[in-house]
This record gives structure tokens, C-alpha cells and sequence, in this order.
């Protein structure tokens, strides 16, 4: 069982590393992805938030030791999560592949 879930928690952070990179291919070639970042970026911080939580789960108790690295990535998903949704208001653009913040104006 502990096979099959790492196995999908790696499945799912390929899915959104590969989205990111084509959407940004797609920015770079210079064609509009406003939707395209907008869905990459949700895409990621949900799949950010359950592989970490998995990872805690998985971690058992030790996941929410603060000796343990998994901790500090669950806090920091968090963290990302609220900015993420922040970065939506603001009309900030986000594309994780390199962390690469660009503030597009329409």
C-alpha cells in the first residue's frame, strides 16, 4: 500500500511539473496563457497540498515532529497555498518549474 501511494504522489507531482513547463513553453513563445497559468498554478498548489499531507500521513507520528523535513513542508505548502490564493486577487502570475513570478499587465 505505502508503495502504490508514493507511487501516486510522484505520478502527480510529474503531472504538474510537466503541465508548468508547457505552459511555460507556451508564455515563452510569446502566445497568451493568462487561463493556461491561472490553471497550472491551482493545478499545483492542490496537488502540493496533498502529496505533502500524504507525506505526513505516511510520516505517522514523526510528521509533525519539527525534527523531521516533512513538517517543514507541510508548513511551507500551507504558506504557499494562502500566497497562491493571494497571487489570484492580485493578478499575479505564478508558474513553478524554477519559481518564476511575473506580474503580466492586460
Amino acid at each position: 500500500m505505502t508503495r502504490h501511494k508514493l507511487v501516486d504522489m510522484a505520478t502527480q507531482v510529474e503531472v504538474a511539473q510537466e503541465f508548468n513547463y508547457r505552459v511555460a513553453s507556451r508564455m515563452e513563445a510569446g502566445r497568451d496563457a493568462i487561463k493556461e497559468v491561472s490553471m497550472a498554478k491551482n493545478f499545483a498548489c492542490q496537488v502540493c497540498d496533498k502529496v505533502v499531507y500524504d507525506a505526513v500521513q505516511l510520516h505517522g507520528g514523526y510528521g509533525c515532529a519539527r525534527e523531521y523535513l516533512v513538517e517543514r513542508l507541510y508548513r511551507d505548502s500551507r504558506i504557499l497555498s494562502e500566497a497562491v490564493n493571494f497571487s489570484l486577487l492580485a493578478g499575479v502570475a505564478l508558474v513553478v518549474g524554477g519559481v518564476y513570478w511575473t506580474n503580466r499587465p492586460r
